[in-house]
């Protein structure tokens, strides 16, 4: 996988990007009435840091096959611009595509001042979580992936979390680490739409994206400053998901 790891920073001899004026966030979600509120409370909360006074920000949960009471969940929750558009791909890649391209339809602020951002409905962001990529962005970078925690181990057996541990360190968590998870990422509207969207993957359409702004000469950040906390629920819903990953460590 292509991919920078150095730090990045403003050179000296030319200007940073226009400051953002809006953000875009997906959220896919195939029956997550007991999640989904969770996840959209804690992006609210991000979307309130002060560093994104002034900015608008954007939420589609894209529904893809639900068969339960997601939708009213996500409409019991206030206080953030949130969406509902429904699909039936059962297909976690194209939901984020049709997601994002919706979002841009509908914002009409510059691609360059736009940044766009993609998290899991059983994932809860972190309340600098906007405020950290907007950071880095200014530092230059098109892209943003950060690793993803898990605080709840109820559903795993003991082993599962030394594993899981070995795993993360294997890869590393700081600055310029291995992960990339689609519960965690962030990228600049105009790369974004450059190097051709979100690829409509059921498997690893995170990786996909990243591979493709590497492959770009797009400058991209490995944040070591940027964790998620994401369920370690045995019923994932993407097939060979992070669920699955995790049923393979604990065989």
């Amino acid at each position: 996988m292509t991919r920078r790891r150095t730090a990045l920073g403003p050179s000296p001899r030319r200007p940073g990007p226009p400051p953002p004026t809006a953000v875009g966030i997906v959220v896919p979600a195939h029956d997550e009435a007991p999640s989904i509120g969770l996840c959209l409370r804690a992006i609210r909360r991000a979307a309130r840091h002060p560093a994104l006074a002034g900015i608008r920000v954007d939420v589609i949960v894209v529904l893809d096959a639900c068969s339960d009471d997601t939708a009213e969940a996500v409409e019991r929750v206030h206080g953030v611009r949130v969406s509902t558009l429904e699909v039936d791909h059962r297909n976690v890649g194209q939901a984020r595509r049709d997601g994002f391209a919706q979002l841009l339809d509908r914002l009409v602020e510059p691609r360059r001042r736009t940044w766009l951002a993609t998290t899991d409905a059983d994932t809860v962001v972190p309340a600098d979580w906007l405020a950290r990529q907007l950071a880095w962005r200014a530092q230059g970078a098109h892209a943003v992936a950060g690793t993803v925690t898990v605080t709840d181990w109820a559903d795993r057996g003991p082993l599962l979390r030394t594993r899981f541990g070995a795993h993360q360190a294997a890869l590393g968590t700081a600055h310029g680490h291995g992960h990339v998870h689609g519960a965690n990422l962030g990228f600049d509207a105009a790369a974004y739409e450059a190097v051709g969207g979100m690829p409509g993957l059921g498997l690893a359409e995170d990786h996909a994206l990243w591979t493709a702004f590497g492959a770009d000469d797009r400058p991209v950040v490995a944040a070591g400053d940027l964790a998620v906390a994401t369920s370690a629920r045995r019923d994932g819903r993407a097939p060979h998901g992070f669920s699955a990953f995790l049923g393979l460590l604990e065989t």
